[in-house]
């Protein structure tokens, strides 16, 4: 349930509540600040990405991001 979730569990705050799209809209800005911080790359992966170049095929990252987060990861 990406931020809708978060915020539900993490601060029960519900988007009918009062004060919600202020409280959702800050942590969404500060998700997108932190957003590669502390991102790394699984073990091999590097190398499994370029042999994926390198043969042709297609491939694709599925994710519950929205798009806007996802470029920067």
């Amino acid at each position: 349930s990406g931020a809708r979730g978060m915020l539900g569990v993490g601060l029960s705050s519900r988007p009918d509540d009062a004060g919600y799209e202020a409280l959702r809209d800050e942590f969404l800005a500060e998700y997108e600040g932190a957003l590669d911080r502390d991102s790394r790359l699984f073990d091999g992966i590097a190398d499994c990405l370029a042999a994926l170049r390198a043969s042709g095929l297609r491939w694709g990252i599925v994710t519950n991001k929205a798009t806007r987060f996802t470029g920067p990861v």
